[in-house]
């Protein structure tokens, strides 16, 4: 394998996004970084009023996880989707976030928050996701659309 094949990536992928399955949703990611510029902006730009905490290391822990979410659901997230089955059986992807009581809730900052809140885990498994460069390399997909 090639250097370039190994590290090249495709910056359309990195910017609009890549679809990731998960069972009964779908999540389209933009990357953490790379070709989506405006992540590193937006992160430099909600962590400039706390520089002289990060900087002596008081910076308490729920505001840094409150701004890396703020910033990865403004920059990263796309789109969400989540499957829907008809009673004649039809399968349907509908634009939502599934809310604890098992309704479509509408993709939003709000709502985008509450479920991370909820569920810290998949923040951070979105979080890696959105941060490896294999996820949005040119290959990588290509391959995955052929096995699909």
């Amino acid at each position: 394998m090639s250097l370039y094949s190994q590290y090249k990536t495709n910056t359309e992928y990195e910017k609009k996004g890549v679809t990731f399955q998960f069972g009964d949703y779908r999540i389209v990611l933009a990357r953490a970084g790379g070709a989506n510029a405006r992540y590193q902006k937006v992160l430099t730009a909600k962590m400039k009023p706390y520089r002289r905490a990060i900087q002596n290391g008081s910076l308490d822990n729920e505001t840094e996880i409150r701004i890396m979410r703020e910033t990865f659901i403004d920059c990263c997230i796309i789109d969400w989707l989540t499957k829907s089955v008809a009673e004649d059986g039809t399968v349907d992807w509908k634009k939502g976030i599934e809310g604890p009581d098992g309704t479509l809730k509408p993709v939003n900052k709000e709502n985008l928050l509450a479920v991370y809140e909820d569920l810290p885990d998949l923040f951070i498994e979105h979080q890696n996701l959105a941060n490896d460069m294999n996820n949005y390399r040119a290959e990588e997909i290509e391959a995955d659309v052929g096995n699909s």
